[in-house]
């Protein structure tokens, strides 16, 4: 930073990264975590609506998010439908301590197993949606999630989703960069994410900047992918849907 006085006026001239902060970005006002279930270490203010409805006692399939530190209503509601073959596997994992899906999620998700499905498998041909309605158009959005099966190697490591954003206006990736990622020739608005071998990368799907567009809708789908992989193909058995999202 430098000062110069200039006719008696003291001019202050900041870093361009400070003033790339203060023109391009602002605080969020929420932040709202959803659960695929209800356990001991689900945030207070966390929802646990997903693709089972009300199996198992769980809430049921679609309900209003709420704010994540505060637990008001939020005006935006997420609806959770499924097509196809989901199987209701009751094993699953946790990201490491210290990993990106660690961080973001922690004390708000519960990763522990339990008698209800905690790692729903998407069998080929299934897909699984997670619609966001009540957006509002004038402001911007972003999106994150992930699944982490816990497997330690072996058919876990060809266990792979395809998580697909649309119905937005725009949008920018922001999806971790590690060995759970893949990217590379997919369009920008989807990525292919292993979720069956994600504990020690705690990678996760992300989107920013996300413009809802006028009717304040957005959609993100989870199918198996059956692609190209670092080393290799994709080809296990099913893969698994969202076990843990934030949408801020």
């Amino acid at each position: 930073m430098r000062n110069l006085t200039m006719g008696g006026v003291i001019r202050v001239f900041l870093p361009l990264w400070v003033c790339t902060m203060v023109q391009g970005q602002t605080a969020p006002i929420w932040s709202a975590y959803n659960d695929l279930y209800s356990g001991p270490g689900t945030g207070a203010h966390t929802t646990a609506w997903n693709e089972f409805g009300t199996l198992d006692g769980a809430p049921g399939n679609s309900g209003r998010l709420t704010n994540g530190a505060s637990g008001g209503v939020l005006p935006v509601t997420l609806t959770i439908s499924s097509s196809g073959t989901i199987g209701q596997g009751t094993t699953s994992g946790a990201p490491d301590r210290g990993t990106p899906a660690y961080e973001l999620f922690n004390g708000y998700i519960d990763w522990s197993s339990g008698p209800e499905p905690t790692a729903p498998q998407i069998n080929p041909g299934a897909e699984v949606d997670y619609v966001f309605t009540g957006l509002d158009p004038s402001r911007r959005y972003s999106f994150a999630g992930t699944s982490v099966r816990g497997g330690s190697g072996g058919n876990y490591a060809l266990r792979w989703t395809l998580i697909e954003l649309s119905g937005a206006a725009s949008s920018i990736p922001a999806h971790t960069v590690g060995a759970a990622v893949y990217t590379n020739g997919l369009p920008s608005t989807e990525v292919a994410l292993n979720t069956g071998l994600n504990s020690a990368s705690g990678d996760y799907a992300a989107w920013e900047n996300i413009d809802p567009g006028t009717d304040g809708a957005i959609t993100i789908r989870c199918t198996q992918y059956t692609g190209s992989i670092p080393g290799g193909t994709a080809n296990g058995s099913y893969g698994y849907a969202l076990m843990a999202l934030r949408l801020r």
